[in-house]
């Protein structure tokens, strides 16, 4: 399954665009007004999931809406850097790409996918299962209940690996530093949080684990909606929209706050869970507290006026946080109240907690999830709808990361190129 990728440029500025792509990163970084390159954008490969069976409607009115009948939910990697010289007479930027079919579901943050610190090796999610014939609503979706591993030895050359039953409504997964644990959760009693050994992509059916959400009598009945791995493996947080709250420890507060979700978190209430299949790791410079219910150690000082984020990244150096926010781009076209998407910059402080606002781009999209590049210079976002008619189904957008300068802080621009990937694009990961 190996469809030609649409790698787009916007046609009045094609000139421009082929301009800055001989244009040096120094040049690019010291002109926030010259659109970012497709060659600078770093790091070893990119890996999106699409959801071909709802659109973008459904979340405002419920009903499914496909956008192409013919679509299946997929599985994209997308080669880096992209190349910028497209063939003589030619309209379409061309890189290395694989696709393969893989259920999953935009139902939830686009936390789905998740893929191995190696780069060897994916894991996918599905919260609701693909639509059965005659689905016409979001309610027709049975619950998914799959994890599936793809294996990625040959990133372009992917290979779908059966998938396994890890509980009802499973919404996120993350992969632990070294590459051997894979951690979900679920809506399932008893299995809120699911962590299995894996061997590469290769599940250990006899290695996996569940537990409820340990800590305050109301957590064992709350569905957590994304997880993800302390930095240095030894513990997970999850969040809990329904609670407004995240589970954690004291020392990841600190240093790495949890995945996005539609609803604001904060930290009250906690959980650690110690991993028991590996020999005792250092223990983190921040203390823990007590192993059942340790104090936070950061609260946000401060809450930026964020509209409906959906996705959120961090830089690789900490200092920045992006969000993507759907704002009312779900609702129909028709519908005055309709307002497409945007991605927000925000300066992070690691020791008081306090974001700051630097910038809010528009995006002529409903974007869903966001990834900065290994230099952290770029982000890419997911439109999972486009408001441009001439996009090809869903699209993968660019911005360029602006440091701050004399006179100006640090500051968004947007690519002038787009990455065609199929239907629903909402998942994204940049691989380094």
């Amino acid at each position: 399954m190996k469809p030609t990728p649409l790698f787009r440029v916007v046609p009045v500025t094609l000139a421009l665009a082929l301009l800055a792509g001989c244009t040096q990163p120094k040049a690019e970084l010291a002109d926030p007004t010259i659109p970012p390159s497709p060659q600078h954008i770093a790091g070893r490969y990119v890996a999106v999931i699409c959801d071909a069976d709802m659109g973008a409607t459904a979340f405002a009115d419920g009903v499914l809406a496909r956008p192409r009948a013919d679509a299946t939910d997929t599985l994209t990697v997308v080669g880096l850097p992209i190349n910028p010289d497209p063939g003589p007479g030619e309209q379409t930027w061309k890189t290395p790409f694989a696709q393969v079919p893989v259920s999953n579901s935009v139902i939830g943050p686009p936390t789905a996918l998740a893929v191995s610190p190696s780069g060897n090796a994916a894991f996918v999610v599905e919260s609701r299962k693909p639509a059965a014939p005659g689905a016409t609503t979001m309610n027709d979706l049975a619950p998914g209940q799959l994890i599936t591993p793809i294996d990625l030895s040959d990133p372009f050359q992917p290979k779908v690996l059966p998938g396994i039953d890890i509980g009802v409504k499973p919404t996120a997964v993350d992969v632990h530093p070294d590459g051997d644990l894979v951690a979900v959760v679920t809506a399932t009693p008893g299995r809120k949080l699911v962590i299995a050994r894996c061997d590469g992509p290769r599940i250990d059916p006899e290695g996996i684990l569940a537990w409820d959400l340990l800590g305050s009598p109301d957590l064992a009945k709350a569905d957590p909606v994304s997880v993800a791995w302390h930095p240095s493996g030894r513990y997970v947080a999850v969040t809990i929209a329904s609670r407004e709250r995240w589970a954690s420890t004291r020392s990841w507060a600190a240093s790495r706050p949890t995945a996005a979700t539609s609803s604001p978190t904060t930290c009250t209430g906690a959980m650690m869970l110690r991993t028991t299949w590996r020999a005792p790791r250092p223990a983190p410079s921040a203390s823990c507290g007590s192993p059942m219910c340790p104090r936070p150690s950061r609260r946000m000082a401060a809450r930026p006026p964020w509209s409906a984020p959906e996705g959120l990244a961090i830089s690789p150096d900490g200092r920045f946080v992006a969000t993507a926010n759907l704002r009312r781009s779900m609702l129909p076209a028709s519908d005055p109240r309709m307002q497409a998407g945007s991605v927000t910059l925000l300066g992070f402080n690691a020791e008081s907690g306090e974001l700051t606002v630097h910038d809010e781009a528009a995006i002529n999209a409903m974007p869903e999830g966001l990834a900065f590049d290994a230099a952290g210079r770029h982000i890419i976002v997911t439109q999972f709808r486009s408001f441009d008619p001439r996009a090809v189904d869903g699209e993968l957008a660019f911005f360029r990361v602006n440091p701050a300068a004399a006179g100006r802080q640090p500051s968004l621009t947007a690519g002038e190129f787009f990455v065609g990937v199929g239907v629903g694009p909402h998942g994204v990961v940049i691989v380094r």
